[in-house]
């Protein structure tokens, strides 16, 4: 299990510095965009958006900007 965690953290720590879409509501697809700054643990990253604003986000709501919205 620990060889798993370390795989999936290795994958979300090439997604640093990478701009991407968050999604804030799925109804609606409020979204914002932002670029990874650090990832926290296998399921969050703190993500900065284009006001310089940090935020902490779920990875379950990240989409890459180059999918339509």
């Amino acid at each position: 299990m620990k060889q798993k965690n370390t795989q999936k953290l290795n994958v979300l720590k090439r997604m640093l510095g990478k701009r991407v879409a968050v999604i804030t509501n799925y109804n609606t697809l409020d979204h914002f965009y932002g670029e990874v700054l650090e990832v926290i643990d296998e399921t969050n990253v703190v993500v900065k958006n284009d006001k310089n604003e940090d935020s902490k986000v779920s990875i379950f709501d990240i989409r890459n900007p180059a999918q339509e919205l």
